[in-house]
């Protein structure tokens, strides 16, 4: 798999080149500096004129997060525009019997007490993915030659969702779930999603639908697959809903995830020199994981894979009650919920521009909070240290002369280079 040459149009519609990208990026960029020194001022502010709220102290956010009814996740307004039915699981409308039963089915599809599977799968698929260093090193793409193709064959492996292994498809899937993910964590409610994105969701139902239509009808299914079709009631729309859902869930946000924490590393001396105290003698050596995970979740306190989470708010609300920073929301406000931010606040992290892997790990939203917190976050650290200590033993670098290359709010391109033996 490599990076592709002929992208489909619906992608270049949701991530243009040129001058667009270039100001996109900028933007982006420039917001999350500012938000990350608002935060020392204001935990809450109204943009004068508007409708928009913007979050950024630690604990509204983490409020934000926790109050279903007051800030709902925009999650069903999206599917809806999308015709997504079933809806996934991120997508619950309200805490009723039916999601109740959805979250019990996808626990038991995906097995959350299989980690062990899931590290010996994720280390083979990365170590394949490695290339042969030889005498005068190598040079490779972190994304397209080896953390987007160790993806796709975690999902074949632990998953049993048998993908075409042509590259224009698996280029082609990848690149459907980064626009279907770029519109979720979008606007926050949509009545009608872009055709470019409604082609991308197609496009990306479709590869599932027929491999789980195949494995209904036939014998020999594997992993999750294997589960799945043991639950005779989940019909073929039901368990192609789980499934594009779990692989929603996992390909944009780990592949955000782990192109920022590369750039970290290559940024930061003292990033890379904490990680390299904590990979072990060997690929398969995990005794010192603990440490190596909170050196990758700091590396990612510190570049997050976007600004912040967007909320409608459908009636009044009183934010940070009982607190200084008490803040009124209108109904039908806005409000950006700030994770970069807040992950910066000072009133929660001593220090909060300086790279110290000892923190607290309840000082993190890496992976959200309470009513927005990621299903798969156990699977997704899991997956993270397969993928970093090998490249981390050996002593892995930003390709000299090379920038990190971004697609939006997605790393596009990392080059690395593995020195020689």
């Amino acid at each position: 798999m490599a990076l592709p040459a002929n992208l489909p149009p619906w992608f270049k519609k949701a991530f243009p080149t040129g001058l667009k990208n270039w100001f996109g990026r900028l933007l982006i960029c420039v917001i999350g500096r500012i938000l990350r020194i608002i935060v020392r001022f204001w935990k809450s502010f109204r943009i004068p004129g508007t409708r928009l709220v913007v979050v950024t102290g630690f604990d509204l956010v983490q409020e934000v997060f926790s109050r279903w009814d007051a800030f709902p996740v925009p999650h069903d307004s999206k599917t809806d525009a999308l015709r997504w039915e079933p809806p996934f699981l991120l997508s619950r409308r309200d805490l009723n019997d039916e999601y109740v039963a959805m979250r019990g089915n996808t626990r038991e599809i995906f097995a959350e007490g299989l980690m062990e599977d899931l590290s010996a799968i994720s280390l083979q698929a990365f170590q394949a993915r490695l290339p042969s260093a030889g005498v005068d090193g190598a040079d490779f793409d972190l994304m397209w030659d080896y953390t987007y193709p160790a993806f796709l064959q975690i999902i074949r492996n632990f998953y049993g969702l048998n993908l075409p292994e042509d590259e224009d498809t698996e280029t082609g899937f990848v690149c459907a779930l980064l626009v279907i993910s770029g519109f979720f964590f979008g606007k926050a409610h949509r009545a009608e999603a872009p055709q470019h994105v409604l082609q991308a969701y197609r496009y990306a139902r479709n590869i599932i639908e027929v491999r789980v239509e195949h494995w209904k009808t036939n014998t020999g299914a594997q992993g999750a697959m294997a589960r799945a079709v043991a639950k005779n009631a989940l019909g073929v729309d039901d368990l192609t809903s789980y499934f594009l859902g779990m692989t929603l869930g996992f390909v944009p946000t780990s592949g955000n995830a782990h192109g920022r924490i590369f750039d970290t590393l290559f940024k930061r001396t003292d990033a890379m020199e904490w990680a390299r105290r904590y990979v072990g003698g060997a690929d398969d050596d995990r005794a010192l994981d603990a440490e190596l995970l909170s050196v990758l979740h700091e590396s990612l306190r510190m570049n997050y894979i976007l600004p912040g989470l967007w909320r409608t708010a459908p009636q009044s609300a009183r934010l940070g009650r009982g607190l200084d920073v008490e803040r009124e929301i209108r109904a039908g406000d806005t409000l950006l919920a700030s994770t970069m931010a807040g992950m910066y606040d000072p009133a929660r992290h001593d220090e909060p521009r300086q790279f110290r892997p000892d923190r607290s790990y309840w000082g993190y939203l890496n992976f959200g909070h309470q009513m927005h917190y990621c299903v798969g976050w156990d699977m997704a650290n899991t997956i993270m240290l397969e993928s970093f200590r090998p490249l981390i033993r050996r002593n892995f670098i930003r390709k000299p002369h090379t920038r990190s290359k971004w697609r939006g709010e997605f790393p596009w391109v990392i080059k690395a280079h593995l020195p020689g033996n």
